[in-house]
């Protein structure tokens, strides 16, 4: 039976693989048959099998198939096992030479391979002289079900599309799940010489985007240029930069080890005074780090940093037009897998080293790279060689201007720098083939051209602001939505939830419901004693790393860790915390002792026990020790140690809980800012009905109505008074029984509100709290509604109706225990407090909207910081 017969027989059988074998062997033995009917049906069962095999590849490990064919080029790709794609391609009319093809991977450019690789089959049947195949990797990672490959030539021939699809979930980058704890001091060293256009911007990129804890040397090494001493001598600059004037020129190495040796135990990052620093950068260098406790330098990606540059190796990686450096380089870290490759060497523009590394090596071969060029090369092979290894930093972006200093003499200098490095390290040339055959930088550069598209299609690069509330529902969790709201595109709103035991992070929308991103149901929920899970803090941190956060508005911590803060400041994120009640200071959360009387955070004298809010018994057995002057102090000392000292700013809702919590708390007053609550109106009514002689005084109580929030003190009111002159009608859930004098209306829909009041024909409303609110926004919708307030004596709602004159301010012990006096006090003055309603409402539509809020939301996430984004 002839081969080709054989072919036929196995391409009837569906036994494709056999017959695309067959096939191409009777097309190599047979040369001169090209252009017969026989080779085209040839050809013709080859596609088709070709395209079966495809099929049946999808669900069975192996071999894949797809050839290329025309004038001019010929090739096949004959396996795709693994994420190994390997072939060959030869041109027909040139069979030795050697020629670029094109990876494409689901339409994007992935990169360029040649058909360099030996294949003595080729030249064994004519086809080539020798070369021709090819071989590469595409990382698991950047593949899902369908993922589809295509190679393409300059000429317009292209292979058929392969399917080299796979599961989605069957990679996981283990870069995110798992990091060391890793906080080392670093110091970042800039040797200079001239090139004073390029020290400005470094410098100022520097104090724009590294955060206060970082120290910086400026080691001018006696520039020539006299601008640059003048320069670094006169700029003003934040206390933990400092500045070296070098006497007379040590040389780049010489200088560089000089600041390694100023940084005494710290870690050092060296940086070229050429280089342009992003947002974020230290920390995200320091991720990477923290990976592994071997790894000795981690270099950032770059646009002209060689080896080390993208989407494109090499030095010429321009920006879309109208593109920031620090969007991109935000939309670099969001496209980013954080796979961190592992390379012979890093780049001395912007290198990490760990200080272990320094102690057990030294600093750099001044002797044999005195001015630079292959010195960083040297020490990395050395670390490598003592067991130690180098990464690329595939999550940060910083630009170089590259080799600004010493101009003509670069060649000269990196050719004599190389031929150091390899004489020492004969196996150097061959380990840095890694930087275009490694599938993770293949992976990291493709996403950096899909970070480049992102930006020059003009995708929105708003900040993430990750806001932390502890219930879904309720006037923290409204609030927060009004602000979301009112920030709108300035940022990407995100929410975190947790109730201690499972953790919820939502993709917040402006319209619309929010998106459930991920859930994660704890074995080991957060505990009330230490207010700590470490499988909490082990998600977190993954979560924090993945969607790139700039800012964390923690709205409340109840259910969370208490470590949170310092998670996030470790990644580099903002970390503003509001207090919207007392629970920081006490578990009571309202400051109210077991006789519910109002303490202010000093425990009164009285004996007994003081009950937590939100955390509730689950067992016979307390949830906390006894409160009342013994354990409430070890609870604000863990928010004093473990929250306080990570965040940035502190916000509150007015002065009066500022000035109660700035000194149990410890909390720096210049960073604790009172910052009211908005809100909006789509009108404003006028809803108080002018009261009759011989009426009784119809007093509205919005809201749900607790002890807390004076049921008892209506309660006692109304047992009192017998319903003869005062009618308090509750609008909101209560623990208040209906009876003369109380009428209960239940709960309401801000939409409906105003028609409900409206049928109550009220003549003033209340807010009787028995502790100091931190806002009210139930004071806020009385004075929207038209409405004077009867307000109990607490600081803020005093605060808020005495300057606005738009109320009473009464006193519990006597006004509040005798309906008589609360009746002759509104009567007599409603009409004077009614007058002063339109004024109220005029201010809060001026200057108490979402929107006032959020400009001063946003002014303290952004304006303050060092770090724009």
């Amino acid at each position: 039976m002839s081969v080709l017969q054989e072919a036929n027989n196995a391409f009837q059988a569906e036994d494709y693989t056999k017959a695309l074998r067959l096939y191409r062997a009777v097309l190599a033995e047979n040369p001169e048959l090209s252009g017969s009917e026989l080779t085209k049906v040839a050809k013709f069962n080859m596609a088709v099998a070709q395209r079966r095999a495809h099929a049946l590849s999808a669900t069975e490990e192996g071999a894949s198939f797809a050839l290329a064919d025309n004038d001019r080029v010929q090739g096949l790709i004959d396996t795709s096992k693994n994420n190994c794609i390997s072939g060959w391609f030869v041109d027909k009319t040139s069979s030795g030479k050697v020629f670029d093809c094109y990876v494409y991977l689901d339409g994007e450019y992935y990169l360029t391979i040649r058909n360099d690789w030996p294949r003595p089959d080729l030249k064994q049947a004519g086809i080539s002289e020798g070369l021709g195949g090819f071989s590469f990797r595409v990382h698991p990672a950047l593949l899902t079900f369908s993922s589809m490959l295509s190679l393409r030539f300059e000429n317009g021939a292209q292979f058929d599309d392969i399917v080299i699809g796979e599961s989605s979930g069957s990679y996981h980058a283990a870069n995110y799940s798992f990091r060391l704890e890793y906080s080392a001091p670093v110091t970042v060293i800039v040797p200079i010489f001239n090139a004073l256009d390029d020290v400005k911007c470094c410098v100022e990129r520097l104090v724009q985007y590294t955060r206060s804890n970082v120290e910086v040397l400026l080691i001018n090494d006696a520039s020539t240029d006299p601008g640059v001493r003048q320069f670094l001598d006169s700029v003003s600059l934040p206390a933990h930069y400092h500045v070296h004037h070098n006497a007379d020129n040590l040389g780049y190495t010489r200088t560089v080890n000089y600041g390694i040796e100023l940084a005494g135990e710290r870690d050092v990052i060296l940086l070229n005074s050429d280089a342009r620093v992003t947002p974020r950068w230290v920390e995200g260098l320091q991720r990477a780090i923290a990976t592994d406790p071997l790894i000795a330098t981690v270099t950032p990606m770059s646009d002209r940093a060689g080896a080390f540059s993208a989407p494109t190796i090499g030095n010429d990686n321009p920006l879309p037009p109208g593109a920031s450096e620090a969007d991109y380089a935000i939309a670099f870290r969001r496209h980013s897998l954080g796979l961190y490759p592992s390379v012979p060497t890093g780049n001395g523009f912007c290198l990490y080293i760990r200080r272990a590394v320094l102690s057990q090596l030294g600093s750099f071969d001044a002797e044999a790279f005195p001015r630079g060029y292959g010195e960083e090369n040297d020490f990395c092979m050395r670390a490598r060689a003592a067991g130690w290894h180098n990464v690329i930093d595939d999550r940060t972006y910083v630009f170089h201007e590259r080799n600004q200093s010493f101009g003509e003499q670069k060649i000269a200098l990196m050719d004599a720098g190389r031929a150091v490095v390899d004489k020492r390290y004969p196996d150097y040339s061959l380990a840095i083939s890694v930087f275009t055959q490694s599938p993770s930088i293949s992976a990291a550069r493709f996403l950096a051209r899909k970070a480049w598209n992102s930006v020059e299609n003009q995708d929105p690069v708003a900040p993430r602001v990750l806001f932390v509330i502890s219930t879904l529902s309720g006037g923290t969790p409204q609030t927060n939505r009004d602000l979301m709201r009112a920030l709108g595109p300035e940022i990407e709103p995100w929410l975190l939830q947790c109730d201690s035991q499972t953790l919820r992070l939502y993709r917040v929308a402006a319209f619309g419901s929010d998106t459930l991103v991920h859930q994660y149901t704890l074995s080991e929920p957060v505990e009330p004693l230490t207010h700590v899970s470490h499988e909490y803090d082990r998600v977190i941190q993954h979560w924090l790393a993945v969607y790139d956060f700039a800012v964390m508005h923690i709205r409340h911590l109840a259910w969370h860790s208490l470590n949170l803060p310092r998670l996030a400041q470790a990644e580099g994120v903002r970390v503003i915390k509001s207090f919207h009640d007392f629970y920081a200071a006490c578990p009571t959360v309202k400051l109210l002792d077991e006789n519910h009387v109002y303490c202010a955070g000093q425990c009164t004298k009285t004996s007994g026990t003081c009950q937590p809010e939100l955390w509730r018994a689950t067992s016979p057995q307390p949830v906390f020790p006894a409160l009342k002057h013994q354990w409430v102090y070890h609870w604000r000392q863990q928010f004093t140690e473990k929250v306080v000292p990570y965040c940035d700013e502190f916000v509150t809702t007015h002065s009066s809980v500022k000035e109660t919590l700035a000194p149990l708390l410890k909390l720096p007053r210049e960073s604790f800012h009172v910052i009211p609550h908005g809100r909006d109106f789509t009108r404003f009514e006028q809803l108080a009905v002018p009261h009759q002689e011989g009426e009784e005084v119809r007093i509205l109580v919005l809201g749900n109505i607790s002890r807390a929030k004076g049921s008892q003190l209506i309660q006692q009111l109304a047992a009192q008074d017998k319903g003869q002159t005062l009618h308090f009608h509750i609008l909101g859930e209560t623990d208040l029984a209906e009876q003369p004098g109380v009428i209960l209306h239940g709960g309401y829909q801000r939409d409906e509100l105003a028609t409900l009041v409206a049928d109550i024909e009220p003549h003033v409303g209340a807010v009787l709290s028995i502790w100091n609110e931190t806002w009210s926004h139930t004071l806020t919708e009385l004075w929207a509604l038209g409405l004077p307030a009867i307000v109990s004596d607490f600081p803020t709602l005093a605060n808020r109706v005495s300057t606005s004159g738009a109320g009473w301010v009464v006193d519990i012990a006597t006004h509040l225990q005798n309906a008589h006096i609360l009746h002759e006090l509104v009567v007599s003055q409603q009409l004077e407090k009614l007058q002063q309603i339109p004024e109220v409402q005029r201010q809060m539509q001026e200057t108490g909207t979402t929107h006032h809020m959020a400009e001063k939301y946003q002014q303290l996430y952004f304006e303050k910081h060092f770090n724009r984004l």
